[in-house]
């Protein structure tokens, strides 16, 4: 299937774009978008089909480096990382939503991704 480009700059309701790019991700399809320094492409990182589409788009094997989930607030990063340190749920409390990136590790069983 061909890439589906949406002009932002020609859409009448950014909303739809929106709804597309979700509805994008919630069928295991690709998002790429412009932040302020470079082109981001984008999977949901609780489908298995879009994590293995993003993989391969960056030519990596699963494990080999981690990729970046980008969270809106502390409460949503402890679904993914239940045992967040103490300082990094600090660290994001002050600076989240913005320009921080926290890499912690986790395996704990309960995390949404494994």
């Amino acid at each position: 299937m061909p890439p589906l480009v949406i002009d932002i700059r020609a859409a009448e309701d950014m909303r739809d774009v929106v709804h597309r790019a979700v509805q994008a991700l919630h069928e295991g399809n690709l998002v790429v978008f412009p932040t302020e320094t470079v082109y981001a492409v984008a999977a949901c990182a609780l489908s298995e089909a879009g994590i293995q589409k993003l993989l391969r788009v960056k030519n990596r094997q699963p494990g080999e480096k981690p990729l970046t989930l980008a969270l809106k607030s502390v409460d949503d990063a402890l679904d993914y990382l239940p045992n967040m340190p103490p300082l990094a749920q600090r660290m994001a409390r002050r600076c989240w939503p913005g320009p921080i990136t926290l890499v912690c590790e986790d395996q704990h069983p309960y995390s949404l991704i494994k």
